[in-house]
């Protein structure tokens, strides 16, 4: 469900079923299994935001029984639950201005701004885009002021102030989207196997990064200058799984970090630590349950310590603004998990 569903289901049979099952017990036997005990929220949670103050998590939950879709406050310092926000559809995406003022639940079609001071939801935004599987992503400039919306062919621009849309960004399906450390380009993960830089000033294409196969999240550095994009591969030696490097300025990859199902990734503040969620295949409504887990990577060194188990299916990984927790929703769980990280 989900981000998955965005990025189209694949179609497993026979042995295919046989060697899936065999490779995610092999990684699950060395699992450490987390044993704190997740929060229960909703029906089935799937993405999550973190207020930049740090203080407040929000939770969509997918299949809210009671509306159309609700949003979940919980307390960091506490882990209980505020009052639901109800929101136009089963929200898939969420996003946060700079500023923490306003939150945006997306189910596609529609995107719901959330005052978080009052939480209230406000008037939907019409994208224009046909509801499908999964929501397309947002991202939100840096000032506050535009608010991005990934189409099939194009990445909508939102005025947030003025409320209508301007030119669009010619692109070819767009995924997951972030920007550059000064805000000036935004990047983002085609399907069609590349890595794609915009310069937002003219809508320009300034980079466009050939990978083995389509990247599934995009995380860059506290500083800037590294873009770590992963990708699933093809479950052979010539196209691992791994997590991709480049350096923003020249453009060029390093040598990839080997990964089993990466799904979403979240990086340490201080830069030091990447931490990956797989979510094995056949666990997003294509086959059995089964648990995902978070390995942590020292980016200095490449390794990789103990993966974390988490719930079933998970989606969607955060972490605190002060690098202490890590949080993990667990969509056929119906839990979050929040895993302590800092020293």
């Amino acid at each position: 469900m989900g981000s998955a569903r965005w990025r189209g289901v694949a179609l497993v049979i026979g042995a295919s079923v046989l060697a899936l099952t065999a490779s995610a017990a092999a990684v699950t036997a060395v699992v450490r299994w987390f044993e704190g005990p997740g929060i229960s929220v909703g029906t089935f949670p799937d993405a999550l935001a973190i207020s930049p103050n740090g203080r407040t998590l929000y939770v969509a939950d997918e299949n809210a029984s009671a509306a159309n879709g609700l949003v979940w406050p919980l307390s960091v310092a506490t882990g209980s639950q505020g009052r639901p926000i109800g929101v136009s559809g089963p929200p898939f995406v969420l996003a946060f201005t700079p500023d923490g003022r306003l939150l945006f639940a997306s189910d596609g079609d529609v995107v719901t701004p959330i005052d978080v001071r009052t939480g209230a939801a406000r008037r939907g935004i019409r994208t224009g885009i046909a509801p499908g599987p999964g929501s397309p992503p947002l991202l939100v400039s840096l000032d506050g002021r535009t608010l991005y919306i990934a189409e099939e062919s194009r990445i909508r621009r939102y005025d947030i102030a003025a409320h209508r849309f301007g030119a669009d960004i010619r692109a070819d399906w767009p995924g997951a989207m972030l920007l550059s450390g000064d805000g000036k380009t935004l990047w983002f993960a085609s399907a069609d196997d590349k890595v794609v830089a915009v310069d937002l000033a003219t809508g320009a294409v300034t980079a466009r990064i050939r990978l083995k196969s389509g990247p599934v999240a995009l995380v860059m550095a506290p500083d800037g200058r590294t873009l770590y994009v992963a990708v699933p591969g093809a479950g052979d030696r010539r196209n691992p799984a791994e997590i991709i490097p480049i350096d923003i300025a020249t453009d060029a990859t390093g040598p990839g970090i080997h990964v089993s199902d990466p799904e979403a990734m979240a990086i340490a503040p201080d830069g030091r630590t990447l931490y990956v969620l797989a979510t094995p295949q056949g666990t997003n409504g294509d086959g059995p349950t089964a648990r995902g887990w978070v390995t942590p990577i020292t980016l200095a060194t490449r390794s990789a310590g103990p993966p974390i188990g988490v719930g079933y299916a998970p989606t969607s990984i955060v972490i605190t603004p002060n690098g202490k927790t890590l949080y993990v929703a667990n969509q056929d769980s119906g839990t979050v998990s929040a895993i302590p990280v800092g020293r």
